[in-house]
């Protein structure tokens, strides 16, 4: 497989973001919230695609704005259709898994 085409790309929520040490970084797995049922179908697929950039393949976001950012499950209200954002480590803050933002690309530029 074409090292180029090894991508995976998350949705995640444009209010999870933070700025830490001079970068920028977006929560891709919020553990606590699946604490209670860490067989979550969803949660698990989750954990497998982090494995998988952390492993072999290059990270991109799609970043989703939230009907109700308070609502749970949240439900999308729009996302940004022209670019993804690249993501580069993946680290841990409080318990969670964050991103680092590395780069923003044009959708366009990816096919």
């Amino acid at each position: 497989m074409d090292g180029a085409r090894k991508r995976v790309f998350l949705r995640a929520w444009q209010d999870q973001t933070l700025n830490k040490q001079g970068k920028q970084y977006v929560r891709l797995a919020h553990h606590s919230r699946y604490a209670e049922n860490p067989e979550n179908l969803g949660y698990r697929e989750r954990l497998r695609h982090l494995d998988t950039v952390r492993d072999s393949h290059s990270g991109y976001v799609v970043m989703c704005k939230a009907n109700d950012p308070l609502a749970k499950p949240r439900a999308i209200d729009t996302f940004n259709e022209r670019e993804v954002f690249q993501i580069g480590k993946i680290v841990e803050f409080d318990g969670d898994e964050w991103g680092e933002i590395v780069g923003r690309i044009q959708v366009r530029e990816l096919t």
